[in-house]
């Protein structure tokens, strides 16, 4: 039997880990996932891409690209046999909720831990515009990446809002500022 290479190439805050626990869940536990395959942050890169080129099962891996500027982004993108790109239809409750989890206290000024137990209002966060702006271009930085990626190797894409009924979200929160993403991080497909 063939392993299948499953790669979720998203931003951040687009639900990515929701995806990858899914297609785990889904594949009755016949299905490893590997995370985030490109962080060097909770285990050795080196470590997470040899496993995935070269792991005998099926796998699930998530590719966010910024977190490997510079890197061999080919040498994991064409072991893929799926590729799902994730992006979320709201822009600027995606930067908001980066901007969140930016400035959350918690293990990783990046993680997901530390924003999920919060409380759903921005009150107490201290989010400006400056590090709205400062989220923004981040998560634009990356989007730029994917897009490039996408048009090397297009395929299927996904929205959190319509594709992954994950409801509630959990990294959603209440902006009640004027603030406008300078335009939507959407693939142009």
């Amino acid at each position: 039997e063939l392993c299948m290479r499953r790669l979720i190439i998203s931003n951040f805050r687009v639900g990515s880990w929701y995806l990858h626990e899914k297609i785990v869940n889904n594949k009755s536990g016949a299905c490893e996932g590997l995370g985030e395959i490109s962080c060097d942050f909770y285990e050795d890169r080196t470590t997470k891409v040899n496993n995935w080129l070269t792991k005998q099962n099926d796998i699930v891996g998530k590719f966010h690209p910024i977190q490997w500027e510079g890197g061999d982004h080919r040498q994991v993108i064409e072991f893929a046999d799926v590729i799902f790109y994730l992006q979320r239809e709201n822009t600027l409750e995606q930067v908001v909720s980066y901007a969140v989890s930016m400035i959350s206290d918690g293990p990783r000024p990046n993680s997901l831990a530390s924003s999920r137990s919060r409380t759903p209002v921005l009150d107490g966060y201290g989010i400006g515009d400056e590090e709205l702006n400062a989220s923004y271009q981040r998560l634009k930085a990356q989007h730029d990446m994917i897009q490039d990626i996408y048009n090397e190797f297009p395929s299927t894409v996904l929205t959190l809002e319509t594709d992954c009924a994950n409801d509630p979200y959990p990294n959603r929160y209440v902006y009640t500022g004027s603030w406008t993403p300078p335009e939507n991080l959407w693939l142009n497909q």
